[in-house]
């Protein structure tokens, strides 16, 4: 998901000043943002990272900002617990909070949530562990969102089985609502790009969900009456003029053919 803004970051390193001073300029003469951004874990220095991000994208008037939290990680907790007045959507993957020991979960962590093939010695880091049943009833009543994120973080275009497919899908949705009691009306399918879905998984999150989030960069602005939500992936270590050039539009042309096929498969 952010190969391209990456790349584009490098190669411009040595005259970033005036390259996204001048492109930030144009693009926030363009038509209003309302965007998404999608992060994972905070560790400890990000904190205030995030603090002084949310500060200075909130000085940008054509913006409107969501942010969105994937895998269920605690420390996405403690970071808004010290931004008391930030509302965000929470993607939960039930499978990992219900995991019974540490082994289990760093191998759910590494192999599922991380898709790597093996998993190291050391200990998972203490930023991903998940969060509880009681700290997502707590983040409800602290007028969070709560949305599903499957029940164990596949690919969904890898499964075979439409049953599998539902129960990842459907089932994901069921669970959290039924410990919650409250709708869930928001999916986000995991690692986000073209290839982790497809049209037979589609179709199913439109019976179950209102909306339907990608990891696809692009404005949303417009498009209230649609199901299908871009998403934007940061990273808080790199400047905030690059990640305000980024939500201003700065990188969509390289997606457009990605959400139009994108488009096409949720119909």
């Amino acid at each position: 998901m952010t190969m391209v803004a990456n790349s584009c970051w490098g190669s411009l390193k040595f005259s970033r000043k005036l390259t996204f001073w001048l492109l930030h300029r144009f693009f926030q003469r363009q038509r209003p943002q309302q965007r998404l951004i999608i992060l994972h874990t905070i560790e400890a220095n990000h904190c205030s990272k995030l603090t002084n991000l949310l500060d200075y994208l909130g000085k940008q008037r054509h913006l409107a900002l969501t942010v969105t939290f994937d895998d269920g990680y605690r420390s996405t907790m403690d970071a808004v617990q010290a931004l008391p007045s930030l509302r965000a959507v929470f993607f939960i993957c039930p499978a990992y909070l219900d995991t019974p020991d540490s082994v289990a979960r760093k191998h759910f962590l590494y192999r599922q949530l991380l898709d790597r093939n093996t998993v190291p010695s050391e200990p998972a880091p203490v930023s991903m562990t998940p969060l509880r049943w009681d700290d997502l009833h707590e983040l409800q009543r602290n007028g969070h969102v709560i949305g599903a994120h499957t029940l164990t973080h596949r690919h969904l275009s890898r499964i075979d089985s439409v049953r599998e497919l539902e129960r990842e899908i459907i089932g994901s949705g069921d669970l959290l609502e039924e410990r919650l009691n409250c709708p869930i009306q928001w999916f986000a399918y995991p690692f986000g790009g073209l290839a982790s879905i497809d049209e037979r998984a589609c179709k199913i999150i439109a019976r179950r969900y209102r909306y339907l989030c990608t990891g696809i960069r692009g404005n949303n602005h417009g498009r209230d009456g649609h199901p299908v939500r871009w998403r934007d992936a940061i990273d808080l270590n790199w400047p905030d003029r690059y990640i305000a050039f980024l939500l201003s539009g700065g990188l969509d042309w390289a997606y457009l053919r990605q959400r139009r096929q994108m488009m096409r498969m949720a119909g």
